[in-house]
């Protein structure tokens, strides 16, 4: 609740100064993690695989917390996972098998999840990553899942989003509203998506 009230007041502290925030082409060419990390940047918007990085970084380290996102008409986020895979013609099935059987165990997401990799997919685990880092408050991420929608994917992902992309940008550089450049970039996507 009180997060809420916080990002009411950023927002308009924001619109009111326009030049706190780089540059489309400021940030093109450097990376918003850097700027954050050499306090260029006072917030960005990433996932929890960056706590470990930040953790480790001398300048973020004891500088930084993470916050809930900002509250639109749902309280949401998006999430998703990686997996570990077999190559089809692997000259060691048996062996290769054993070790992706041990890579989705409670031991090694115990392990993966102590030394703060990214949350381990183990029920029960989530916990040892979130004290892994204690100076970042790393519950907010387990909490936000609870809400999350799946990372939205298609057959011909690329496509659209390189699109997503190219609109964005003309976006944030003020070349289109933000407005129709969602609106056409729905657009575009949707024809894409018909074609699959």
């Amino acid at each position: 609740k009180c997060h809420s009230e916080y990002f009411d007041k950023l927002r308009t502290h924001f619109l009111c100064n326009a030049s706190v925030s780089p540059s489309a082409a400021q940030m093109s060419e450097t990376e918003s993690t850097q700027l954050f990390e050499s306090g260029k940047v006072a917030m960005i918007y990433t996932g929890s695989w960056m706590a470990s990085a930040f953790h480790t970084n001398e300048y973020t380290k004891d500088k930084v917390d993470v916050a809930y996102l900002p509250k639109g008409k749902e309280n949401t986020s998006v999430i998703h996972g990686l997996g570990n895979v077999i190559a089809a013609n692997t000259k060691h099935p048996k062996e290769a098998w054993e070790f992706v059987k041990y890579l989705g165990s409670k031991e090694a997401a115990e392990i993966q999840a102590s030394k703060g990799a990214a949350i381990p997919a183990f029920n029960g685990t989530q916990d040892t990553w979130v004290k892994s880092m204690p100076n970042f408050n790393l519950q907010i991420f387990i909490d936000q899942a609870a809400n999350a929608k799946a990372y939205p994917i298609s057959k011909d992902t690329a496509k659209w989003a390189k699109l997503e992309t190219e609109y964005m940008t003309k976006a944030w550089a003020g070349q289109m509203s933000v407005e129709d450049a969602a609106k056409e970039l729905a657009q575009k996507m949707n024809e894409l998506l018909a074609q699959e």
